[in-house]
């Protein structure tokens, strides 16, 4: 497995309460992640993992996110994706 793709769910009582919730979450998690250099943010929940150092950042973020109370999912590639951006 060359990374892997984490979500973090954030529920939807959290954005009616707060809309800043998934940049606060995010913030949270990944102030606790010690090798930022491997991680891409994509989204405030949303994170694109290199595997090249092991499954320790991965296990982090969807411990934290566990913790919090949050639903994860990742999704792993044996490849760097590719990305096909659409500008506004």
């Amino acid at each position: 497995m060359k990374c892997a793709l984490v979500i973090i769910e954030i529920p939807e009582e959290k954005w009616r309460k707060d809309a800043n919730a998934a940049t606060n979450c995010a913030n949270q998690i990944l102030d606790n992640v010690q090798s930022r250099e491997s991680i891409q943010e994509i989204s405030p929940s949303v994170f694109l993992c290199s595997l090249k150092h092991g499954l320790h950042e991965i296990n982090t973020i969807v411990g934290l996110a566990k913790v919090r109370g949050l639903t994860s999912r990742t999704l792993f590639f044996d490849q760097d994706p590719s990305w096909v951006v659409s500008e506004p």
